[in-house]
């Protein structure tokens, strides 16, 4: 029975290893990373106890190696951990996270202006996992796609900056932006969809006049203005 836990230890470390490496934004919640660790160190620790059962002192002389090489596959991870907890204890020192100031995307914002934009996404990213209710990163995201000329990168993170808003004029804006790009991939239905479901939200209005001329446009022309 340890060979399978074992063999669960080494895999977690490994798929934890590869989730921090790509930078997997629901790995910044705290919650769960500390579930990881659990995993992680109660996988090592079952295993241990599942040897020592079978084989008794030898246990101590298989604890040590065992851990060793878990570590060794979880070391993005643990960098990755290490470097977020370092960060979150940056913010607390300096009072960031009780600011009531206008969010700030500086380290993202910075990486734009110098045309790294690998960077930049990868940034906004990271702080989607900082606040998930947030929608900026998400569309700043999706512009920089779109500027990249990745339209088809474009439509998952404006769909999540959209689904975050809730306001009739920033909700409108991302709504008819995400129907640009899906009209310039020729999901023309898609689009078309996406507008008039903003119409009828905001029925009566100057939104809902905005989604008919697009609909006119879009009838008309096969294009979206």
């Amino acid at each position: 029975m340890w060979i399978v836990t074992g063999a669960l230890f080494l895999f977690l470390a490994g798929l934890l290893s590869y989730a921090g490496g790509k930078d997997w934004p629901p790995l910044h919640r705290k919650p769960l990373q500390f579930a990881a660790l659990a995993g992680f160190f109660g996988l090592w620790f079952l295993t241990i106890w599942l040897f020592r059962s079978e084989t008794g002192v030898l246990a101590l002389l298989f604890m040590l190696p065992i851990l060793f090489v878990g570590v060794g596959l979880a070391y993005r991870f643990l960098r990755f951990l290490i470097g977020d907890w370092f960060e979150t204890a940056h913010r607390f020192g300096i009072g960031l996270d009780r600011m009531t100031i206008e969010k700030s995307y500086d380290r993202a914002e910075k990486a734009e202006r110098e045309r790294d934009l690998e960077g930049a996404i990868r940034l906004y990213r990271e702080e989607t996992g900082r606040d998930p209710a947030d929608p900026e990163p998400w569309r700043r995201i999706g512009e920089i796609e779109v500027r990249r000329g990745r339209m088809e990168h474009a439509v998952e993170p404006l769909r999540a900056a959209l689904t975050r808003l809730h306001e009739p004029e920033p909700r409108a804006t991302a709504a008819f932006r995400l129907a640009d790009v899906l009209r310039h991939l020729n999901r023309t239905d898609e689009a078309r969809a996406l507008i008039e479901g903003i119409g009828r939200e905001f029925p009566g209005t100057r939104i809902e006049g905005f989604a008919k001329e697009r609909l006119k446009n879009l009838e008309i022309t096969g294009r979206l203005e």
